[in-house]
């Protein structure tokens, strides 16, 4: 008895937490579009949190370019923040921009 409640239970849980992300994607994905800077819930080997610049959205996933220029895809639930400065935008598509010639460069200097 105890464990068919507690089965239940889990199930419940389960249930709501899946309601309240596909609620929480249904509202973030009418607010995001193509280029705008975000703030995810997804860790860099450096143990800060991942931002990017969003390329593409379909279903529930992103794709972003993250700092260094690498094409990453996730879920939308794991969008924490929108940026809406364009100061801050400038400065991160820079930066993507430099990375990604510097590693176009190395690429290039290696292969030789």
């Amino acid at each position: 008895m105890l464990i068919v409640t507690i089965t239940q239970c889990l199930n419940a849980t389960y249930k709501v937490n899946k309601m309240v992300d596909n609620k929480y994607i249904e509202i973030l994905k009418s607010m995001l579009s193509i280029g705008d800077l975000v703030l995810l819930d997804v860790y860099e080997v450096d143990g800060s949190r991942a931002v990017g610049i969003v390329t593409d959205i379909y279903d529930n996933m992103i794709v972003y370019i993250d700092k260094d220029g690498q094409k990453w895809r996730t879920n939308i639930k794991w969008v924490l923040k929108i940026y809406c400065s364009e100061e801050i935008t400038k400065k991160f598509k820079a930066q993507a921009v430099k990375s990604f010639e510097e590693t176009l460069e190395n690429a290039i200097i290696n292969s030789k």
